[in-house]
């Protein structure tokens, strides 16, 4: 399959979008645009033709290494391939589009070509995108660019609260005792509130996240309904104690930050506010929720919070890396390197 490749602006990007159930936040124009800014690269948004007949878009963020030849581009959660009329994933499609992504940054521009695949084809013909990509899917990976907990959330509740973790559910049944209430939406008073927790969050548990926050806000900020944005934050009386922000599109939830005070922690606010999350999600017609990954070096306790959630353990990678040779290559290796990526 030879693809004809078309870069489109944020119009056409947006109404182009629409048309595939992949659709994911990292693809979305303000978000991926301000990833760029914060990354100083730029972003590309691509069309991939077949015959004049759009089979898939991928969001770019390209950055050259100065003075020498070389650099990166990086796929985050992509490409889009599952159109809204499939059914199930073309292998074919995946393919082609990556050989085009190939010719046009790896062969014509000399920069190592990063994919990191999204969540979405998981649940759709796994197993035939695992034999034609390499990439892994089914359950833990050591190597996984991404690993995380997700939930079937079109079950019934009852059923999702019997697969809780006994002290999980335990914590749950004590916040619904204590009058919390939840506020939701995507209003700047939310959005103001819900970093208010997360900086109180960063000074307690003193760990630095660099403007990653700030990318999500952007895309909140000028959200078009490409993506619904939900901030949600639990409350006692005025006193803010936990909040969520969560990014739902198509069949898949994502859980993006997560923040609770002093308070919150007492009262059992963030049990409070997940179960609410996922509530929430079943009334959007959501069927999975994606709890927002895990990492039990770094952050153990967070991991066994998602772990007793009853969740699916899912792995997704390692990141697919294509290299150019020559000089470029050489380059980039070195930039690689000392950069740790």
């Amino acid at each position: 399959m030879m693809l004809t490749v078309k870069e489109l602006d944020e119009a056409a990007w947006r109404e182009a979008c629409a048309g595939f159930q992949d659709f994911n936040y990292c693809q979305e124009w303000s978000y991926a645009t301000a990833m760029a800014e914060i990354r100083n690269s730029n972003v590309e948004f691509l069309a991939f033709l077949n015959e004049g007949q759009l089979v898939g878009l991928a969001a770019v963020r390209i950055r050259q290494l100065p003075l020498v030849p070389g650099g990166f581009a990086l796929v985050s959660k992509g490409p889009l391939v599952l159109t809204s009329s499939q059914s199930g994933s073309d292998e074919s499609t995946l393919r082609a589009v990556i050989s085009s992504l190939q010719d046009r940054y790896v062969r014509d521009q000399g920069l190592c070509l990063w994919v990191d695949s999204c969540l979405r084809h998981l649940f759709a013909d796994a197993d035939d995108l695992k034999d034609s990509t390499g990439w892994e899917f089914d359950g833990p990976n050591e190597e996984a660019s991404y690993r995380t907990y997700v939930l079937d959330v079109a079950q019934d509740l009852d059923d999702l609260r019997m697969k809780l973790d006994k002290k999980w559910r335990r914590h749950l049944k004590l916040s619904e005792g204590r009058s919390l209430e939840v506020d939701m939406g995507s209003d700047a008073d939310l959005l103001g509130r819900f970093d208010t927790l997360f900086q109180q969050l960063q000074e307690r548990k003193t760990f630095e996240v660099g403007k990653l926050p700030e990318a999500y806000y952007s895309a909140i900020r000028s959200d078009t309904g490409s993506v619904d944005y939900q901030v949600m934050i639990a409350r006692l009386g005025d006193q803010d104690l936990a909040g969520v922000v969560l990014s739902l599109h198509g069949e898949i939830g994502v859980y993006l930050l997560g923040a609770s005070s002093d308070q919150g922690l007492e009262t059992d606010a963030s049990y409070h506010l997940q179960w609410k999350a996922i509530e929430l999600c079943q009334s959007k017609g959501i069927k999975w929720y994606d709890l927002g990954g895990v990492d039990i070096e770094a952050n153990p306790g967070v991991e066994r919070f998602k772990r007793r959630m009853g969740g699916l353990e899912v792995g997704i990678g390692p990141v697919k890396e294509f290299m150019p040779t020559g000089v470029a290559g050489l380059f980039t290796k070195l930039a690689q390197k000392f950069t740790g990526r």
